[in-house]
């Protein structure tokens, strides 16, 4: 097995274990708390958000300054909970990214 094969299993594994413990987190806050708003339309716009934002990021000017701007003048995450939405949002968008660009660039794998 090559050190390329070794990183995307532990790409893999590390990917697995984030979503099972998300699933779990998103299950326990589903039922302590109602949502703010109709769930529909606030994953819709957070989708939308991610998408772009994480399109961005794959050009280079990066998902964190553009998500946070967009969250602040829409109003669309509390304050609070930025840092958070942040990290958990962009995660999977970023594991994806890996695998992509692991997958397709050619790199000597000293690099």
């Amino acid at each position: 097995m090559n050190s390329k094969a070794i990183l995307l299993a532990l790409l893999a594994v590390v990917g697995a274990a984030f979503v099972v413990q998300w699933l779990r987190a998103a299950r326990l806050a589903a039922n302590r708390a109602p949502p703010r708003e109709p769930r529909a339309r606030r994953t819709g716009v957070l989708l939308l958000i991610g998408v772009v934002t994480d399109f961005l990021d794959t050009l280079g000017v990066g998902s964190f300054a553009t998500t946070t701007s967009v969250f602040k003048l829409g109003r669309v995450v509390e304050d609070e909970d930025i840092p958070g939405t942040l990290n958990v949002g962009h995660a999977l968008p970023t594991l994806a990214e890996a695998f992509i660009y692991i997958g397709l660039v050619k790199v000597d794998m000293t690099t």
